[in-house]
């Protein structure tokens, strides 16, 4: 599809195509300290330690050293200055993590939002049983006003407890509770009463707001908690592994909304103190962790029906969008049933919601029961929705149903773990959308839109291992990206690939031991190493091979040259950028970035591919092959999660055989060999003739998924040459040349099986950009067609034609498409995207200025969209400036609506990534460097990263890519 799916986010990320590319830069900086230095600096530490030491031993006493602080787990780090309470005192508590001494069995919610002044009232009673004697308790708050007289504690055979002392720290975003008594070991119950402002910030308990056709604004109240908010909405334990059961009462005001939603079902409605309000009550959930919990109160219409075990499903929408719930529906109850089916569990809960929510940051949201999703990833209409559009909301669907299982039946114990989350969602939402459709073969797609891109991300200095210390939100919100997603599932992929030898279904009975075994509990990675060993009857330590993959970041390219019949490989860490790049590396490895490699070996000889091992303790492993072999290739089906690279003459017989027949190699191989020869090239491990001489052989290529990893290789060069122009022109003649073939073949006609219209999209779409006369023409003609006299469009083309219109067309067509944007409340959710993703595509510099200025304005673009206008702008070569620029102007105020801590914040640190020079890699740096970053902080070392490489490509290697290509136009 055109606009590829993106990282990340239990979060399924929104599309976002504006990823960049890295490239090699073999700069040599290392960093020292003198011995005088280095002692100074020593003795400064030794004195702050004895000084932060005294002060906590006098701040309260024992809890700067009470045992409970070391218990949190491995994890927990002492903060290296005296954190203060809101008031001016010393906060007592000296660990972001709470104490494990108190722990919540219960919550009764009580919420009382009021959605015309933008405020909610609330309680909270929580029953929490103490371990061990204390006289504190502390638990999570975040922009929460709590006084002390708003608290009770009530504990088993003790008098009267009254709150002694409250003190909030916002860093930590905790409540400390001092009381009057000691809590015995026991039960207690903790009450606090809160009010706070009902926010548009797209987290917590926010404000979402809607336009009817009639044009009436409406507002809904809704929340989005993962990973840390639910302490916005109400005091709580906000960690995962703190799980209870949790009951809630939601007042309404019924002359605006009919309906409340909650992770379990209504259990009764009743009067509540003025004629117009009510209360909802429903009863108690299965114990789960806090940032599952959710909560809607809204004027929504929806389609039900149960699943063949009797749990009954319903898809909610504004009342106007009702008609494209359907397919949801559908596809909601289809997976369902075959997922409890493959996990051999049933699904535990009575009800499942999903819920469309007009301004959402991500893509959804897994909550238990009641999952939420941006409206564009839930709803379908035939006519109106495109193939892509139909695959991805079904991608939607079966990752977050994949969730109900795996994150909310067994959570991860902390969020270091996130991944076996996030990644095995990734992962077997293909196995649920290919159960909807094997036509869409998403197993071949899983190497394009999973493999290939985690690789990229992967390959960076700046990059993370997959189980990763975390302590803050901030850390933990970085978290959900590429990594934890893509390479997650990719790794997970390879692992059921290599368990095959002991059974067809050894992962499947190793996910349904380790969702047994952990029900309604937490767990860490290597409780799930275990379950899959224990598949294996032991005959494999899974641990031993994957932890190489998840403790460690980055992975191997296998480099492999051939001596008559005998193959001899070895191994070395891939990256884009010498290690040495600006800054030591934040993570060091703990197996001397070597791998347990799966090695499958396909050759002209042998139909089945020949599996065998490359481990870390070997120098080199040597296979052989039969005689008369003309060719082999590495990494069948890529499904081991690493790069090959042959000696020079494997290369070129692998060349020569796809010039001569490339269907040898089906699809997925033919993806690997283009992907890695390019990266390869451009990471400076292989000459960069060699990779377009390869390229060579697309001419002949009919396929939709080698075009599309050929096409994310080659807009790169489009890239890096925007500033040269007689470079940029050469190599578009160049580009245009391959798809020669294709375009001969390609009209505006919307026929054929999905790839062959995800083919025709990519292809139109590229030549676009090249300006094609014949294309541009065509798709001008249908725009004014439309335009003027009312022609329905064909869904799959009209993003090629509206952009054709926009970007060649006069400012008359930009005005109309704004008009329909934004003012015809009928539009459905992916008409309004394709809209707002096309005005990004003029050439009129103060159209993309207003543009820039309207997404920050939430009365003209949603909040939710802010971040695609500036991607997409900022991935054209005329907008790159502008968005930067624009992002540098209005700093603050994208700043606070984003909130530096968000899953949304680190893609727009990324708009830079672009760039190319080494002046504006400084200009980044020098910006960056004066700012909090908060989540965005890994993000912006890489954009710098990624500059770097860029630039020091184009000093070391253009030259021979300009040489090729002048030689082959």
């Amino acid at each position: 599809m055109e606009p590829s799916d993106c990282e990340d986010a239990s979060f399924l990320p929104d599309e976002d195509n504006a990823s960049g590319h890295v490239k090699y830069c073999n700069s040599d900086k290392t960093v020292t300290c003198s011995h005088t230095k280095a002692c100074f600096i020593s003795s400064l530490i030794i004195i702050s330690i004895i000084t932060v030491s005294l002060i906590a031993a006098f701040a309260r006493p024992g809890a700067a050293k009470i045992s409970e602080q070391s218990e949190v787990n491995n994890i927990t780090k002492r903060v290296p200055s005296i954190p203060l309470a809101t008031n001016g005192e010393a906060y007592p508590w000296h660990s972001i993590r709470l104490p494990k001494f108190a722990v919540p069995e219960s919550y009764y919610i009580h919420m009382h939002p009021n959605l015309t002044t933008s405020t909610f009232a609330g309680k909270v009673e929580i029953k929490i049983r103490i371990l061990k004697e204390t006289d504190f308790v502390i638990v999570h708050s975040s922009s929460l006003n709590i006084s002390k007289k708003s608290i009770s504690i009530q504990c088993t055979h003790v008098s009267a407890i009254h709150a002694e002392k409250v003190l909030h720290n916002i860093k930590y975003q905790q409540i400390y509770i001092k009381t009057d008594k000691k809590l015995p070991i026991g039960s207690c119950k903790l009450t606090l009463k809160f009010v706070a402002e009902l926010k548009t910030k797209l987290s917590g308990f926010y404000k979402s707001i809607y336009t009817a056709p009639s044009g009436e604004k409406r507002f809904i109240a809704t929340t989005q908690f993962e990973a840390t908010d639910a302490r916005a909405a109400f005091p709580c334990f906000d960690e995962p592994a703190m799980k209870a059961t949790f009951q809630l009462s939601m007042v309404r005001d019924s002359s605006l909304h009919n309906l409340t939603l909650f992770n379990m079902p209504l259990d009764r409605t009743e009067d509540f103190e003025s004629p117009d309000l009510k209360i909802d009550h429903f009863g108690a959930s299965h114990k789960m962790s806090t940032y599952l919990v959710a909560f809607i109160v809204c004027d929504f219409g929806y389609v039900t029906t149960n699943t063949s075990s009797g749990t009954k499903i319903s898809v909610y929408s504004p009342p106007h969008l009702w008609g494209q719930t359907h397919y949801a529906l559908d596809v909601a109850v289809n997976i369902t049933e075959y997922y409890e089916n493959f996990f051999g569990l049933p699904f535990p809960l009575p009800k499942q919601d999903l819920v469309a929510i007009p301004d959402f940051s991500g893509g959804a949201m897994e909550n238990w029961g009641l999952i939420t999703y941006r409206s564009v990833d839930l709803l379908y209409e035939k006519g109106q929705s495109s193939a892509a559009n139909q695959q991805r909301v079904t991608v939607v669907i079966a990752h977050e149903l994949a969730h109900q299982w795996f994150g909310n039946l067994v959570t991860m114990s902390w969020w270091s773990d996130l991944w076996l989350n996030e990644g095995f969602a990734s992962y077997v939402e293909y196995i649920g959308t290919n159960y909807i459709s094997t036509k869409w073969k998403m197993f071949d797609q899983f190497v394009t839109s999973s493999v290939q891109g985690a690789l990229e991300s992967d390959a960076l200095i700046h990059s993370h291992p997959i189980s990763v210390q975390v302590d803050d939100p901030e850390q933990i919100t970085a978290l959900f990206d590429a990594i934890s997603y893509n390479k997650g599932a990719s790794i997970i992929r390879m692992m059921d690939h290599f368990l095959q030898q002991y059974g067809e279904d050894t992962i499947q009975h190793g996910l349904q031991q380790y969702l047994i075994s952990h029900k309604y509990g937490n767990a860490k990675t290597n409780d799930l190493w275990d379950a899959m060993t224990k598949a294996t009857d032991k005959k494999l330590n899974v641990s031993d091979v994957m932890s190489t993959w998840t403790d460690q970041m980055g992975y191997p390219v296998v480099r492999v040259k051939r001596q008559g019949n005998k193959l001899t490989l070895t191994q070395n860490r891939f990256t884009f950028s010498n290690a040495t790049l600006d800054a030591t590396p934040e993570f060091k490895s703990t197996f001397n970035y070597k791998w347990h490699i799966p090695i499958t070996l396909f050759t002209s000889k042998n139909d089945n591919p020949v599996n065998s091992w490359l481990k870390p303790t070997d120098k080199s492993v040597t296979l052989d092959i039969r005689d008369g072999t003309k060719w082999f290739k590495l990494n069948h089906n890529q499904v081991g999660f690493y790069r090959v690279n042959y000696d020079s003459q494997t290369w070129q017989t692998l060349i020569e055989q796809l010039k001569t027949d490339h269907t040898v190699f089906n699809v997925t191989d033919r993806c690997n060999l283009i992907d890695d020869a390019f990266n390869l090239a451009v990471a400076g491990h292989l000459n960069p003739k060699t990779a377009f001489h390869l390229s060579t052989y697309l001419k002949k290529e009919r396929e939709y998924l080698p075009w599309r990893s050929a096409v994310g290789n080659l807009d790169y060069f489009l890239e890096i040459f925007r500033d040269d122009y007689d470079s940029l022109e050469l190599f578009k003649k160049f580009y245009m040349s391959l798809m020669e073939n294709l375009l001969k073949d390609i009209k505006l006609e919307d026929t054929g099986e999905m790839f062959d219209k995800y083919l025709r999209s990519l292809i139109l779409h590229r030549a676009l950009m090249m300006e094609d006369k014949k294309i541009v023409n065509d798709a001008k003609a249908a725009f004014a067609d439309w335009k003027n006299n009312g022609k329905v469009l064909p869904v799959n083309l009209r993003s090629v034609i509206y952009k054709a219109g926009i970007k060649f067309g006069s400012n008359s067509n930009w005005d109309y498409i704004w008009e329909v944007y934004h003012n015809n409340s009928s539009v459905s959710p992916s008409e309004k995207q394709r809209l707002l993703v096309a005005m990004t595509t003029t050439k009129n510099t103060d159209l993309l200025r207003r543009l820039l200025q309207y997404s920050i304005d939430s009365t003209k673009i949603r909040s939710q969209d802010t971040g695609t206008v500036l991607r997409y702008i900022s991935s054209d070569a005329g907008g790159t400036e502008l968005a930067w620029h624009f992002l540098k102007k209005h700093w603050d105020i994208l700043s606070k609506r984003y909130n530096i801590g968000s899953m949304s914040w680190p893609r727009i640190i990324k708009i830079p990534s672009r760039f190319s020079t080494q002046f504006e890699h400084d200009e980044v740096k020098a910006f960056y460097a004066n700012k909090n970053l908060g989540s965005g902080t890994r993000a912006a070392k890489q954009v710098l990263e990624m500059i770097k490489s860029k630039v020091c490509f184009l000093k070391y290697s253009k030259s021979t890519v300009i040489e090729w290509l002048t030689s082959h136009v």
